[in-house]
């Protein structure tokens, strides 16, 4: 049973778990549902009941409110193995089955040099949130001569018409413009004068072809890849990462979503929460080249 007990006469509208009590109608709210705790029961079921049939939709913390808590909101967490994973929680850090988790933030896209992923809340007509997911065929770097494309930790590095090189970066949604009619004009112009060596190329060089609708810088703008994690081996520095459109699969340092970039900007936009810098993974699986999915 859990019961409110106090003594004293001081009193804080701030009381179970730290949760404020509504003092017109004495229950505690938890951002998802009320507690009621003169008679120790729930206003609604657990959002997460789903996920978690062995208890009942009623109970508080799996019936250990010693151990656990349950914070008001959902945020995206990323653990010290660098998984990430999707909690009813929006504090800084969270600890699950003993793992240490830090939050990433609403939202999150990965890459895996087929698709494009962004991971995003949903909320119902009643107010309950649940993570959600949708995919974009993409690809990054230049293809070979098969039309396949190498994302090898050699090809990572090389600078002419390799991928973006795995790891952690970010989407910068403050810097995601749009292609325009006079930008699309002014980059095919520079982007055809650029390789002559006869003027600047531009921000969008090659025009509305080579870069779709637009672009969403990536930060940070260079990275030191290496063949290895010896921080003695050769490496090279990478840099001037996007993800764009555009009509022709393949990008050096780039993620190409073609006709799909503006469907992913709208979709971020619109489910990014209060942040405009969104944490970008990208993870590399593939033991050789891997054809286009457009």
């Amino acid at each position: 049973m859990l019961a409110e007990q106090k003594a004293g006469g001081y009193s804080t509208k701030y009381r179970f778990t730290g949760k404020e009590v509504d003092e017109e109608t004495g229950l505690y709210y938890f951002g998802e549902r009320y507690y009621d705790p003169r008679i120790s029961l729930w206003y609604g079921v657990d959002p997460m009941t789903e996920k978690h049939p062995d208890y009942s939709a009623f109970v508080y913390t799996a019936n250990n409110p010693i151990k656990f808590i349950d914070p008001d909101g959902q945020d995206y967490y990323e653990g010290e193995d660098g998984k990430i994973q999707w909690f009813n929680s929006t504090e800084k850090s969270y600890t699950f089955d003993k793992k240490k988790y830090k939050n990433i933030g609403e939202s999150y896209a990965s890459f895996d040099g087929n698709y494009l992923k962004y991971h995003y809340q949903n909320k119902d007509k009643d107010g309950n949130i649940s993570p959600n997911m949708q995919s974009f065929p993409a690809v990054s770097g230049r293809p070979d001569g098969n039309g396949n494309f190498d994302y090898s930790k050699q090809n990572q590095m090389n600078p002419e018409n390799g991928p973006i090189p795995a790891g952690n970066y970010t989407m910068n949604m403050n810097e995601a413009p749009n292609m325009t009619t006079y930008e699309n004009l002014k980059g095919t112009i520079g982007g055809f004068l650029g390789k002559m060596g006869l003027g600047k190329r531009g921000l969008f060089p090659g025009g509305r072809s080579s870069w779709g609708d637009g672009r969403i810088d990536i930060n940070p703008d260079n990275v030191f890849v290496s063949p290895s994690n010896n921080p003695f081996d050769l490496g090279v520095t990478r840099g001037g990462f996007t993800i764009h459109g555009g009509s022709t699969p393949g990008s050096a340092g780039c993620i190409d979503l073609c006709s799909g970039f503006g469907a992913f900007k709208s979709l971020v936009e619109q489910n990014k929460g209060n942040s405009n810098e969104i944490r970008l993974k990208v993870n590399y699986n593939m033991v050789r080249p891997v054809p286009s999915r457009f």
